[in-house]
Order: C-alpha cells, then sequence, then structure tokens
C-alpha cells in the first residue's frame, strides 16, 4: 500500500498539494 502511495505521490506531488489547497479554499470560502 505505502509503495502504491509512495509511487502516486512522487509522479504528481506538486498537483497533490494544488488540488488539496483548492479544495480547503474553497471549503473555507463556502463556509464563511
Amino acid at each position: 500500500m505505502e509503495e502504491l502511495v509512495l509511487g502516486w505521490a512522487s509522479g504528481q506531488t506538486w498537483w497533490h498539494y494544488v488540488a488539496t489547497i483548492v479544495v480547503i479554499a474553497n471549503a473555507v470560502t463556502m463556509t464563511l
């Protein structure tokens, strides 16, 4: 399981962070 996660993260690390930030920011703006 860890190998799968690490393999996916190594290929799309920056996109994973960008998508997470966008989702969090969207949730924050919706609650405000």
